[in-house]
């Protein structure tokens, strides 16, 4: 087996804005060993996609940013890096709790809640990676939540007993780095796209989605290379949707 990288070098702060933007700070002034974690127990002013916030109490949560050099990916195959996060997520909850889904793009969903959401944030040279930052929060201990935050739960709603963050994180890392030497190996990225797509939140399933003021009733049936949802209509019709487009009603 080859050496963890992913957790094998970690920076903690108690408080910091957000683990991304500090994580982006500083590989502006050095280049972190790959895998490199940065953690915190209180983040100010943690994003989520677009001018989303990511709301998480003190020290009840693992909240943390990722640094890796994906340089064996090409850019137009960064969906694979999303897929590979999102199930090494999906792996560690299954070693607590059943009914893991993955709400395209990379929402991480017990049956209809969300638990744990992921943004990445890559640079890119050329058709070339320089570096990726995948930011990650996972509701752990947190009992109550704000009354805006949408369909929220915890590993301890769920469980009925706290669960000790440094575990966890350990768990995490261990179950991310399988699934990152996975992506390394060209022969095993089918393997990672049929994970994700067999994960896929109301995968097959005909449900309602919005798109625009139009509410229509279609089903997933799989992602494009650029990571585009693909929906098929009952009239038989597909069509392909960009992040943002398209969303369950």
């Amino acid at each position: 087996m080859s050496e963890q990288i992913i957790g094998n070098n970690i920076i903690y702060n108690e408080i910091i804005p957000s683990t991304n933007t500090y994580a982006t700070h500083l590989l502006k002034h050095k280049r972190p060993p790959e895998g490199t974690i940065i953690s915190t127990k209180q983040q100010t002013a943690g994003r989520g996609h677009g001018t989303n916030r990511w709301e998480s109490k003190p020290g009840k949560n693992l909240t943390i940013s990722i640094v890796l050099y994906p340089d064996f990916l090409k850019a137009n195959e960064q969906f694979l890096l999303s897929m590979t996060i999102s199930l090494g997520i999906k792996d560690f909850l299954e070693l607590f709790i059943d009914n893991i889904y993955i709400k395209w793009p990379n929402d991480i969903y017990v049956s209809d809640d969300k638990i744990a959401g992921i943004l990445i944030e890559n640079s890119i040279s050329g058709n070339s990676f320089d570096y990726c930052i995948a930011g990650i929060g996972i509701n752990i201990n947190q009992e109550k939540f704000t009354p805006n935050a949408v369909n929220p739960v915890s590993l301890i709603q769920i469980t009925g007993r706290k669960h000790s963050l440094n575990d966890t994180l350990n768990l995490l890392c261990r179950q991310l780095d399988f699934r990152y030497n996975q992506l390394k190996d060209i022969r095993k990225r089918q393997n990672i796209k049929a994970n994700y797509l067999n994960s896929l939140y109301h995968y097959r399933e005909f449900v309602q989605f919005k798109h625009k003021n139009k509410i229509f009733t279609a089903k997933i049936t799989g992602i494009d290379s650029s990571g585009r949802l693909i929906i098929r209509h009952k009239n038989g019709k597909t069509e392909k949707f960009e992040f943002h487009e398209v969303s369950f009603t």
